[in-house]
């Protein structure tokens, strides 16, 4: 009894083995994949989003912390989600500079239209 609970506990909510990954057909999609292989293993998703962000580093001098040396990089950030439909859960796989970042489960996926 117990073991038939922890396979269906399993099944209900595959992305809790994956923690900042998610499943497609075989492939483990986790940080570093490429946004081409993501594709090629999941296919195409509901939604894209672009945006650029900035980092940067700032060098501090003085009494008053003025600062003296600053620079900034810009970063592609790209957000996919995929929806799996109603008995899934929807992915969201958040690209920086093509290279995958982070990997978040959403709420269930719905049918498509």
């Amino acid at each position: 009894m117990k073991i038939e609970i922890a396979v269906s506990l399993l099944c209900t909510l595959p992305s809790l083995g994956f923690a900042e990954g998610m499943v497609c057909g075989n492939k483990i999609i986790e940080k570093g994949i490429s946004r081409e292989e993501v594709r090629a293993y999941c296919g195409k998703p509901a939604q894209i989003d672009n945006k650029i962000a900035y980092a940067g580093i700032a060098g501090f001098a003085g009494r008053h912390g003025r600062v003296v040396d600053s620079s900034a990089v810009e970063i592609q950030v790209e957000t996919w989600i995929f929806n799996f439909g109603p008995n899934q859960l929807m992915e969201k796989v958040r690209f920086e500079d093509g290279i995958v970042a982070s990997v978040e489960s959403m709420g269930y996926g719905y049918n498509e239209p």
